[in-house]
């Protein structure tokens, strides 16, 4: 008896086919190095992985790292440290793997839900090839998302698998909704998918449903509380050992308006690169227009009063598994200075794709289908391919979030300091042109500006740059102001201009005799 039919035969090859093209295309990754954006604390300078003795292997599992309890995902890093020491080849080849594992394992889920191998095949490709993963991908310190979707998925394919929808839970769905959390707390959506699931396959959300799976909402209610603590205050209440930030960082300022019109803003451009993945950078900064923010609710009560209204079962299935695991990562607190992150779109974008796909079988032509699948393959291989060479080093991981950016203080200066660090002064000071042009009149940019130009010896145009950083230090920053008091000294002096000189010598000395 033959394990395989012809059919199932060609549709393995046809699969390992899929999966060798994902792993080609990421494989440029490898050459990639750590990027200092999370990547030190999480990795390279953490004491636990960069030491992987037992002693650090125990303390993993008490370990929160930067407001974070991920044990799993850490436990991921002292195991590449353990083995192969702390190169990034490892790091990265790791990522890539659990990736195209996700692949296969987002093909079995498609499959499970009753879907034509077609079908199947399509949405696990353009899934694993969409330039918005390349993040999650890609980024060492974004194992966390990689990991937290494995354990989801086979959770979800465990449930289907088991034909446990109306009966009881297999113990291996727990176990692996656990290990999602800890990979990843964003993992307490999982019941909620779990509903989905249900609603797919015809299954009332009544009283006896809801409490089949009180377990899994009981393990997401304690999830969320501990991630809620370590956000709010960081200390875990006082049962974990804390790794880098304790700080509060739900204290928002903002309205309560203010808040949903940045989640929706975020969901917003979430969806619009779901079509369009242009301008892909790191790190999506707040812009200043607050009054407009109201403009981003118009999308998503658009795509709730479809969702409401639609009798199609798919499209249903496809929002909801959709809105459930982006909603706790949209911003309704502005807890960093972020507005959105593409590796959150890493799981919820397979409910977009999965309609579009299915959408795609039903209404093109035959003839065309090949065309159009072939020129979005393409179009999506060649800005993922290119995308991921932006995160080659933490240099060119700037310098592609500043063309974005030019206007951003903090990009700005993270890019400055770069250069300057790679004794790029020509580099450093075209960035601070550039983000003065921008309209960027921030007193660290012209400090920066006038310190390459007495290091040039261009003695002149720092005094007129050292000058304008007075101007702009409208909050009266006592650390810069002495710098530009000690700065014009030293210029001065070197200018045989000796009275000015010891003027803003003097100027220095008294306001650090006053400080003290």
């Amino acid at each position: 008896m033959k394990l395989f039919s012809i059919e199932q035969r060609n549709q393995k090859w046809i699969l390992t086919l899929m999966i060798t093209i994902v792993l080609l295309l990421f494989s440029i990754a490898l050459k990639n190095d750590f990027v200092y954006w999370d990547d030190p604390r999480y990795v390279f300078e953490n004491e636990l992985v960069k030491n992987p003795s037992f002693t650090n292997l125990l303390r993993i599992f008490k370990a929160v790292v930067l407001l974070n309890y991920h044990p799993i995902t850490i436990l991921s890093f002292w195991l590449n440290s353990f083995f192969f020491g702390m190169k990034p080849f490892s790091f990265i080849f790791t990522n890539i793997a659990i990736h195209l594992i996700n692949v296969y394992l987002i093909y079995r889920f498609t499959i499970q839900l009753n879907f034509q191998f077609k079908i199947a095949l399509l949405v696990a490709f353009f899934w694993a090839i969409h330039p918005m993963h390349v993040e999650a991908v890609v980024w060492v310190s974004s194992r966390k998302d990689l990991l937290s979707t494995f354990f989801i998925l086979l959770g979800l394919i465990q449930y289907v698998d088991n034909k446990a929808l109306k009966a009881q839970h297999s113990f291996k769905i727990y176990l692996y909704f656990c290990l999602a959390c800890l990979s990843k707390m964003n993992a307490i959506c999982f019941p909620i998918l779990l509903f989905a699931i249900d609603y797919w396959f015809g299954i009332p959300i009544n009283s006896k449903n809801i409490k089949s799976k009180a377990f899994f909402i009981l393990i997401s209610f304690v999830f969320f509380i501990l991630a809620y603590n370590l956000l709010g205050k960081g200390n875990g209440f006082g049962l974990f050992e804390i790794i880098g930030s304790s700080q509060n960082v739900l204290d928002s300022k903002n309205t309560i308006l203010e808040n949903l019109s940045f989640a929706s803003m975020g969901l917003s451009i979430h969806l619009i690169k779901l079509f369009l993945p242009f301008q892909l950078h790191h790190w999506y900064v707040y812009p200043e227009f607050k009054n407009l923010y109201f403009c981003f609710l118009i999308l998503p009560i658009g795509l709730l009063f479809l969702f409401l209204k639609s009798n199609n079962k798919l499209l249903k299935f496809g929002l909801l598994f959709f809105f459930s695991s982006i909603f706790l990562v949209l911003q309704f607190v502005q807890n960093s200075k972020a507005i959105l992150a593409e590796r959150y779109t890493y799981l919820p974008y397979f409910g977009l794709i999965l309609i579009l796909i299915v959408y795609f079988e039903q209404n093109l032509k035959t003839n065309f289908k090949s065309i159009f699948y072939l020129v979005f393959s393409i179009f999506f291989g060649v800005m993922t391919f290119n995308y991921i060479k932006t995160w080659k080093t933490t240099l060119s991981l700037w310098e592609n979030t500043f063309k974005y950016h030019p206007d951003n203080k903090d990009v700005a200066l993270s890019l400055i300091n770069l250069q300057n660090k790679e004794k790029d002064n020509l580099s450093a000071y075209s960035t601070c042109k550039k983000a003065i042009e921008a309209g960027l009149k921030e007193p660290e940019i012209y400090l920066a500006m006038s310190q390459i130009e007495i290091n040039s010896k261009e003695y002149n145009d720092a005094i007129l740059h050292l000058s304008l950083a007075q101007t702009h230090n409208v909050l009266q920053d006592s650390s810069i102001t002495q710098t530009i008091n000690l700065n014009k000294s030293a210029v001065f002096g070197w200018l045989g201009q000796s009275d000015s000189s010891v003027f803003y010598l003097s100027r220095f000395q008294q306001r650090l005799k006053n400080q003290q």
